[in-house]
């Protein structure tokens, strides 16, 4: 058994800018992440610099600009161990609305294990954060 949460939002930018958004490192860096560096195709590597958290790799699975991207986490140092079949996925489902774009997140495919817990709950209450901070960027609010 695994588990998983959806998080879903508006942001009032096109939906390449979107995709931009969460591909391009420059743009990473101002929402998420201290730095990343990606290999922007199915198969390619996403690295993550977390600052104090150190250091997490994905692997990109799903590579369909500007509409859906998906990444498998890597096992990183201090992680819980992964299940045989892999670790947990995040799928990014982009849509233009008449607002802009509606942006769909599923955190999937999280092991159902006492010592993912913590990563399980911190994903689901971090994730609206964090896209909060995208819209600020990509709507142009940041807050310095």
């Amino acid at each position: 058994m695994s588990r998983s949460h959806e998080h879903e939002i508006i942001i009032a930018a096109p939906i390449e800018r979107v995709w931009a958004g969460l591909t391009e490192p420059a743009l990473l860096s101002r929402w998420i992440v201290k730095g990343a560096e990606i290999e922007a195709r199915k198969g390619g590597l996403l690295k993550l610099d977390w600052g104090e958290e150190g250091l997490s790799e994905a692997r990109v699975e799903i590579w369909d600009p500007p509409g859906r991207l998906q990444y498998l986490h890597l096992p990183w140092e201090g992680c819980p161990p992964y299940p045989a079949e892999g670790g947990p996925r995040d799928l990014y489902h982009l849509e233009a609305s008449g607002e802009g774009t509606r942006l769909r997140l599923l955190c999937f495919d999280m092991p159902d294990a006492p010592e993912w817990d913590e990563f399980v709950e911190g994903t689901r209450k971090g994730w609206p954060f964090f896209l909060g901070k995208l819209k600020e960027v990509l709507e142009g609010n940041e807050q310095g």
